[in-house]
């Protein structure tokens, strides 16, 4: 499958230390970019290359996302005989609260090239 379009291609996140593999990468980085893209009402899809607050945002977008995708919670059910477990992690409000904390931090201050910040609502 190829991932086009990246708001982090995989060289950047490996030069800002990034230690995953490519492939797992790609799908992390898709969901980050997925999360800044609905904050910022797709405003950022068709720039031609993303500024470093957008690239340090997805950055950490993908270590929280990892984080929590790996954290032991999420059991939705379990079977006993011919044993089975069922995962089911749903975003929480407190996990996406966080997601966007993050995306607050990172595109608060930035704005397209005609001055219409990142995050407006309106």
């Amino acid at each position: 499958m190829n991932f086009e379009n990246q708001y982090l291609p995989y060289e950047n996140y490996v030069e800002l230390g990034g230690k995953m593999e490519k492939a797992p990468f790609n799908i992390l980085e898709f969901d980050a970019r997925r999360k800044v893209d609905i904050r910022t009402r797709g405003r950022l899809v068709n720039l031609k290359e993303q500024n470093q607050c957008v690239k340090m945002c997805i950055f950490k977008l993908i270590d929280e996302i990892k984080k929590y995708n790996e954290s032991d919670d999420g059991i939705s059910s379990e079977t006993v005989g011919s044993y089975s477990v069922h995962y089911d992690k749903k975003n929480t409000k407190e996990q996406q609260k966080k997601y966007n904390d993050i995306i607050d931090e990172y595109l608060s201050d930035c704005k397209l090239s005609n001055g219409i910040p990142y995050l407006y609502l309106g």
